[in-house]
């Protein structure tokens, strides 16, 4: 059911405008080098033109080599002459030597069409790589103005603009609306993951009202399954499991953090504040239990605990997810490229790798040795409180256990003092037989010993040294306290009360608080080191902990921790956060992000369809107080989102996918 409305999302997505799809050529105005042209560089020609090992000594990657000669006396490409340009006649002339890419499907019509326009233009290019790039993932969005359509009446949303002004420039209209009960259904599964049920049905399809699509947004955004369905989205980038993973894969307990991220969405926590607690919130000011458990979000990596398995390389491995992990969520970045050399692509150092790779180097050892070369899960960890509500039934049976040992220990004493006569009608009567003589078995017998008569009371397979102790006459200290243990733990009227006291302390211990995986910082910081090739057993130079150079700058003042590296992060300088988490979310909702490689914003991604529209999503979150439940009303109540998935003519012909 979510996948079939996945695929109805990336169809509609398709309708809302052709560039979010596909980037063909629509030359009605000028070729633009990264949405057009360098996806199919990236596509057929990078692999071997570009990086450390050039064939044909020539980079494609580059301006200042693709605009030179290569290996050839014939320059690459010719601005304003695609005839004069080696690219262009070794893609189709086969009289120049074999037609490229040599180890793929040649280019289509329509990408040799695009190449040989953007050359005539004058092949516009404005360089992304090298040590003077400037990626435009790096630059920090700025809100740009709404864009002017000739259909004002379609917009609803601001959003809408930047769909529409983009099928008008290609001759496309937009679809009708979905029929209502198809566009509650798409919403509520969108939301909560849940279809609507046949009385939610009923009640919007009688509601007139004109915010009635909106009522219904709003009462999905508050519903406790809001918070638990996109809990789940969030929890998979986490990497969730409530094992350790490998092949022990012990089970750790990972609950807690799993129920915060449903609160947190549920609560609509500014998204800012959500990543803070998650990397840092043990190193907040007076950090609350909850700012703790939300640091389970680190404390997710696998952990191998099989024989053999050196400790320190299982925390070098552990931290290296955790760097990667934050560089992939946060910042749409392929970061692992760089723990063995400086990034191919991404002006990402190796040095500013493990100056990352600092911030979080500052935790516990996560594995203890357990027997031999056997080790155990372990690290810090805290105990969850119990609600207010367990809490006071801890606290009542805790009373009924005590009041229940108290009678306990009365019964006791009164039957301690029916003992010697108990053990004289052993040591006259012995041990009582079954009457076929079989061997001792739990049976009953009657004391005759006076002054008084005595109950009857179950003897439990007497040994024969008890029946010793029981027929001494002068039994030791230890004798005599060995056979009062066994005539009390056998006594009839001791049963149920024992049973009792069992129940009560079994109860108790179900409401023991729970432990829970959290993050400690060390007191005393470990000193880090570039690895080289990444083995950890070959340390280098030493660094700091330190940020990225190619995006915003590091303000000094903060702590060189967690915190500090988290407080960076959230600025509103960052050019990739906002970014980055507005394109994932979008993506959720159609199939298909404004950049479709969601987890990559570098300079091997797809540039954004609709730039304008990407930076105005990012800009209104911040704005908005980076609210997630903003976002998605937004997303949800837009003219787009409402859209039938009927296919037309008009806009297969242009852009069937």
């Amino acid at each position: 059911m979510l996948e079939l409305l996945r695929q109805l999302g990336c169809f509609i997505l398709g309708i809302i405008g052709i560039g979010i799809v596909s980037a063909a050529p629509a030359w009605s105005e000028p070729i633009d080098f990264h949405r057009d042209v360098e996806p199919i560089l990236r596509r057929h020609c990078w692999r071997c033109h570009s990086g450390t090992e050039l064939e044909g000594e020539l980079d494609l990657s580059l301006r200042s080599t693709a605009f030179g000669h290569g290996a050839s006396a014939q320059p690459v490409v010719v601005p304003g002459d695609a005839a004069a340009s080696l690219l262009i006649g070794r893609l189709r002339d086969e009289s120049l030597g074999d037609i490229m890419p040599l180890d793929g499907d040649p280019l289509s019509d329509e990408d040799l069409k695009t190449l040989q326009h953007w050359i005539a233009e004058g092949a516009a290019w404005t360089e992304t790589h090298g040590k003077h790039a400037r990626h435009w993932a790096y630059v920090a969005p700025q809100r740009p103005a709404l864009p002017r359509v000739d259909d004002t009446t379609w917009p609803i949303q601001s959003l809408d603009y930047y769909i529409l002004e983009r099928l008008e420039s290609v001759g496309i209209r937009p679809t009708s609306p979905a029929p209502r009960e198809r566009w509650l259904r798409r919403v509520s599964l969108a939301l909560t993951g849940l279809p609507p049920s046949l009385a939610e049905l009923d009640s919007f399809l009688a509601d007139e009202r004109p915010d009635a699509c909106e009522r219904v947004v709003d009462r999905l955004l508050n519903s406790p399954r809001y918070g638990e369905y996109w809990a789940r989205h969030w929890l998979d980038l986490a990497r969730y499991a409530d094992s350790n993973g490998y092949q022990a894969d012990q089970l750790r307990e990972s609950w807690p953090y799993r129920d915060w991220v449903i609160r947190a969405i549920n609560g609509n926590m500014p998204f800012d504040q959500f990543v803070v607690e998650q990397l840092a919130g043990d190193l907040l000011p007076n950090a609350t239990v909850d700012q703790r458990i939300a640091t389970g979000f680190h404390r997710t990596v696998t952990c191998n605990v099989e024989a053999g398995v050196p400790p320190e390389k299982n925390r070098i491995d552990q931290i290296f997810d955790r760097v990667n992990t934050t560089g992939t969520v946060f910042l749409g970045t392929t970061l692992e490229c760089s723990q063995c050399h400086d990034h191919k692509y991404d002006p990402f150092s190796q040095r500013e790798y493990y100056q990352l790779f600092a911030y979080f180097n500052n935790t516990p050892m996560e594995v203890a040795l357990h027997s031999g070369v056997q080790f155990d899960f372990s690290g810090p960890h805290m105990d969850v409180p119990l609600s207010k509500r367990r809490k006071a039934k801890r606290q009542r049976l805790q009373t009924d256990l005590a009041q229940a040992k108290e009678q306990m220990d009365i019964l006791r004493a009164a039957r301690l003092a029916e003992f010697d006569a108990w053990r004289i009608s052993i040591a006259s009567a012995g041990t009582p037989q079954s009457p076929e003589s079989k061997p001792p078995h739990e049976s009953l017998a009657s004391s005759d010993a006076q002054p008084a008569p005595l109950q009857p009371v179950m003897l439990a397979k007497l040994s024969d040294s008890l029946r010793e102790i029981a027929s001494a006459a002068c039994p030791s200290p230890e004798q005599r306290a060995e056979l009062e243990e066994f005539y009390l733990a056998n006594h009839p009227d001791l049963q149920q009360p024992r049973e009792n006291i069992r129940y009560l302390q079994q109860a108790i211990d179900d409401l023991t608080p729970a432990k829970t995986l959290v993050m400690v910082e060390m007191s005393t910081p470990r000193k880090t080191h570039v690895l080289s090739r990444g083995d950890y057993q070959q340390p280098a130079a030493r660094v700091h902990p330190g940020t990225p150079s190619v995006l915003h700058s590091l303000n000094t003042n903060l702590p060189p921790d967690r915190l500090g590296f988290a407080t960076w992060l959230v600025a509103p300088a960052n050019p990739l956060l906002a970014r980055v988490t507005v394109n994932r979310w979008w993506a959720e909702f159609f199939g298909r992000g404004i950049v479709t490689t969601i987890e990559d914003f570098g300079a091997q991604s797809e540039p954004p369809t609709h730039p304008e529209l990407l930076d105005w999503l990012a800009d209104e979150f911040v704005a908005e107080g980076w609210s997630l439940k903003s976002l998605h009303r937004l997303i949800m109540n837009s003219t787009a989102y409402r859209q039938s998935s009927q296919r037309t003519e008009a806009a297969d012909a242009i852009d069937y996918d």
